[in-house]
């Protein structure tokens, strides 16, 4: 997280580095959950396409490591960075979630159950 940031305070050209490193670090640490990946990464539900593709497009550009450098840290930057877009497709999904029809509950017949009559066992 120090190393977000530092980079996110560079970005900001904030010339009060503790400061502005603090002011990040509290939003970071209360947001930590909100920078994650939703359950539903990669998906792109029907209704959802544009949000997804343009947190996608953002994250991949963002998120991109320098070539033959290996960053940890460009993940991360990827979601500080596209953080309006990842609630976006946050809140899509979770919309979608919602509408998609939850499968009704559904009893087996007492025949297929264990020890019922297709198993061969009679009582």
């Amino acid at each position: 997280v120090t190393e977000l940031a530092v980079w996110l305070c560079a970005k900001r050209g904030c010339n009060r580095r503790h400061y502005c490193r603090s002011q990040v670090l509290m939003a970071s640490s209360s947001d930590a959950a909100e920078l994650t990946l939703p359950d539903g990464f990669p998906l792109a539900p029907k209704g959802c396409e544009k949000p997804s593709q343009r947190f996608f497009d953002c994250f991949t550009s963002a998120g991109a490591q320098k070539d033959g450098v290996a960053d940890a840290a460009a993940g991360a930057r990827g979601l500080a960075e596209c953080a309006a877009l990842l609630a976006a497709y946050r809140k899509c999904l979770a919309w979608h979630e919602r509408a998609r029809p939850q499968p009704a509950a559904y009893r087996v017949p007492e025949a297929y159950r264990p020890g019922g009559d297709a198993y061969g066992v009679h009582e």
